[in-house]
Protein backbone atom coordinates (compact mmCIF):
# COMPACT_ATOMS: atom_id res chain seq x y z
CA UNK A 1 0.00 0.00 0.00
CA UNK A 2 1.21 3.76 -1.06
CA UNK A 3 2.26 5.63 1.70
CA UNK A 4 -0.32 8.09 0.89
CA UNK A 5 -3.12 5.70 0.99
CA UNK A 6 -2.29 3.97 3.85
CA UNK A 7 -1.72 7.68 6.26
CA UNK A 8 -4.66 8.52 5.26
CA UNK A 9 -6.62 5.19 6.27
CA UNK A 10 -5.13 5.45 9.73
CA UNK A 11 -5.18 8.73 9.91
CA UNK A 12 -9.45 8.21 9.69
CA UNK A 13 -9.23 5.61 12.65
CA UNK A 14 -9.23 6.48 16.25
CA UNK A 15 -5.49 5.53 17.00
CA UNK A 16 -6.41 4.36 20.78
CA UNK A 17 -8.14 1.26 18.21
CA UNK A 18 -5.26 0.55 16.05
CA UNK A 19 -2.55 -1.75 16.57
CA UNK A 20 0.44 -2.51 14.48
CA UNK A 21 1.42 -6.12 13.06
CA UNK A 22 3.07 -7.86 10.54
CA UNK A 23 3.66 -11.60 10.16
CA UNK A 24 4.93 -11.21 6.30
CA UNK A 25 8.08 -13.82 6.36
CA UNK A 26 8.69 -11.70 3.09
CA UNK A 27 9.08 -8.23 5.13
CA UNK A 28 11.21 -7.01 7.57
CA UNK A 29 9.04 -6.33 10.81
CA UNK A 30 11.92 -3.81 11.14
CA UNK A 31 11.85 -2.29 8.03
CA UNK A 32 8.14 -1.94 8.61
CA UNK A 33 8.47 -0.44 11.69
CA UNK A 34 10.66 2.33 10.90
CA UNK A 35 8.18 3.12 7.96
CA UNK A 36 5.31 3.70 10.66
CA UNK A 37 7.32 5.55 12.46
CA UNK A 38 7.86 7.72 9.64
CA UNK A 39 4.91 8.43 8.81
CA UNK A 40 3.12 8.96 13.12
CA UNK A 41 4.27 12.08 13.28
CA UNK A 42 2.32 12.15 16.59
CA UNK A 43 4.93 10.23 19.56
CA UNK A 44 1.62 9.36 21.41
CA UNK A 45 -0.31 8.00 18.91
CA UNK A 46 2.88 5.67 17.71
CA UNK A 47 3.60 4.47 21.18
CA UNK A 48 -0.19 3.56 21.27
CA UNK A 49 -0.05 1.83 17.64
CA UNK A 50 3.15 -0.66 18.26
CA UNK A 51 2.61 -1.30 22.30
CA UNK A 52 0.24 0.82 24.03
CA UNK A 53 -3.04 -0.99 22.64
CA UNK A 54 -2.11 -4.34 22.62
CA UNK A 55 -1.15 -4.35 26.39
CA UNK A 56 -4.69 -2.41 27.71
CA UNK A 57 -6.39 -5.32 25.08
CA UNK A 58 -4.17 -8.39 26.81
CA UNK A 59 -4.88 -6.40 30.16
CA UNK A 60 -1.24 -6.53 30.39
Amino acid sequence: MASHSFLQLIERHDPNRLLFGIDSPWQDQRQELAKLKMLITDPTAFEKMVSLNAMELLDL
